[in-house]
């Protein structure tokens, strides 16, 4: 009886709390791997499996040095390590790298999105050995995906315009690699950009970030048309948000976004922002509880369940000091408590300085225990400054 009423006390408090399950104490972080050093890191790594081993491999592209051939492509062992593979590709220079299978033979493509004003496809035909193409473009880009946004079964490339392209939808096909589809947003300075279904119709949408106009929600249409939608009410010390994630923040069903970056607002309470979608009704409400722990804002965040207790948590790059060091800067995990309130994670095994600005965090189960791992990409003006780094989480492993 006294064992039913205790369980039945911790049942009501966990309600009562708003807790979904008890989370991992302790360093949630460790066993770095650093690949690529001495580069200028800057777009998101990308975490796929490339070939077929069941296996999540990593592709990126460096900035400087730039007479060197800019991406980089790991086979990852299961285990967190990864081993390059040779560069048997022609360089697509600094550039937004997006996977999938792009003519339907059942391996994984690669297109670039070149800062340089060309759009690279990389057709797979072996492990490393691509059939390639080149399109010229009136821009460079930031971001590049790959994915079937009609469900017709062909996926579409959709790609983020660095000055003025905006957002361009490419199919696959022709003697470039792809064929334009559409395009939306011309003028516009993008920063990042995501793809899921933000108003729960079963069509994926797109959410992307520019420099002037701030977030931006591209609803589709059952007809394939684009309805943009300015989401409005988002402020921030940062004045502009350069990184963005989207995930459901408060358990509501409705997808919340999470935003870094900038360089307006230094020496302020500044860090990350969230801000939880309002449903049905429309429009955002901050959520930023305990997230201001920076003096300068960074790139990067990611939203992921670092720590096991079912509710989503937030890491985010940025400098809690005055220093202006191009190292000065460091990962930090902020544990979500299921309802849109934040607790900066002191001891979470992640560096708080001596860092290059990290620009793109990636959170994917690279080792098979159903924890959600990190690789990020950092990058400073310097020749000689930045890596790609993967961070282990080591929270207690599921058995399968």
């Amino acid at each position: 009886m006294k064992l039913a009423i205790g369980i039945l006390g911790c049942l009501l408090a966990a309600i009562l709390s708003g807790c979904s399950a008890t989370h991992y104490e302790g360093p949630v972080f460790s066993h770095p791997t650093t690949l690529g050093e001495g580069k200028e890191w800057r777009n998101y790594p990308v975490v796929e499996d490339l070939d077929g081993d069941g296996r999540l491999d990593l592709v990126a592209t460096h900035r400087r040095p730039l007479h060197e051939n800019s991406m980089h492509i790991w086979l990852g062992g299961g285990d967190g390590q990864f081993q390059e593979l040779p560069q048997t590709w022609h360089s697509p220079g600094y550039s937004g790298v997006g996977a999938g299978d792009l003519n339907g033979d059942g391996q994984i493509d690669l297109v670039a999105g070149s800062h340089f004003n060309r759009i690279h496809t990389y057709l797979s035909r072996d492990l490393g050995m691509f059939t390639e193409s080149v399109m010229p473009s009136p821009d460079g880009y930031v971001n590049a995906n790959i994915k079937d946004l009609n469900g017709d079964g062909i996926p579409e490339i959709i790609m983020l315009g660095n000055e003025r392209a905006g957002i361009e939808i490419f199919e696959p096909g022709g003697d470039q690699g792809i064929i334009p589809k559409s395009h939306m947003l011309e003028g516009n300075i993008g920063r990042d950009i995501r793809i899921v279904d933000m108003n729960k119709d079963g069509l994926p949408d797109i959410v992307a970030s520019f420099g002037r106009i701030g977030v931006m929600v591209l609803l589709q249409t059952a007809a394939g048309t684009w309805t943009a939608v300015p989401a409005e009410g988002l402020k921030s010390e940062t004045s502009e948000f350069r990184s963005l994630d989207v995930g459901d923040v408060n358990n509501d069903g409705w997808p919340d976004l999470a935003l870094n970056g900038g360089f307006a607002g230094l020496f302020k309470p500044n860090g990350p922002d969230v801000y939880l979608s309002n449903g049905e009704k429309g429009g955002w409400s901050p959520a930023l509880t305990g997230l201001k722990h920076f003096k300068r804002p960074a790139e990067g965040v990611a939203l992921a369940d670092f720590d096991g207790d079912g509710n989503l948590d937030l890491i985010a790059g940025g400098n809690p000091s005055e220093d202006t060091n191009n190292k000065a800067y460091g990962l930090f995990l902020f544990r979500g408590d299921g309802r849109g309130h934040w607790e900066l994670i002191e001891d979470s095994g992640l560096p708080k300085s001596g860092l290059p600005r990290p620009y793109g965090i990636v959170a994917r189960d690279l080792n098979g225990d159903s924890h959600p791992d990190l690789v990020v990409a950092h990058g400073a003006p310097e020749e000689g400054d930045g890596f790609v780094r993967v961070w282990l989480n080591a929270a207690p492993k599921v058995k399968r």
